[in-house]
């Protein structure tokens, strides 16, 4: 019992301060891909339009505003957005921002996945672990 409570905590704190470890590297990318009645899009807590993140508030962070640049350091499997589940990680604002909305020089391949994140577990509809 003291092992998966234990375990529980370590994979909360993984993922409620994100912006313990500096990444590797940085890349400097666009926000682009804006529908026409927006002006940006939002940096979030975690990578998710959700408003709740595996059971913690998913806070906007952040609004990056249509053709600037920011900094991204690495990236995060998420919830889909317009067929792209990969969310970049902002190190410097500690917030996620769908892969979709930056531009070509925030890859997967490019920046790498995060090694410090952590994915929630997989639950089942009744909310058990699979």
């Amino acid at each position: 019992m003291q092992f998966a409570t234990i375990l529980t905590f370590l994979t909360v704190g993984a993922l409620a301060s994100p912006a313990v470890q500096a990444p590797a590297k940085e890349v400097k990318c666009e926000i682009v891909h804006i529908d026409s009645d927006a002006d940006g899009i939002d940096c979030t807590l975690y990578p998710s339009k959700a408003v709740r993140y595996n059971g913690t508030d998913n806070t906007i962070i952040k609004h990056f505003k249509e053709k600037t640049s920011h900094r991204f350091n690495c990236y995060v499997k998420g919830d889909k957005v317009k067929g792209i589940k990969a969310w970049d990680y902002a190190n410097e604002e500690g917030c996620f921002v769908p892969g979709y909305y930056t531009d070509d020089k925030c890859t997967d391949d490019f920046l790498g996945k995060c090694a410090w994140w952590v994915d929630p577990p997989v639950t089942g509809g009744n909310g058990a672990n699979l």
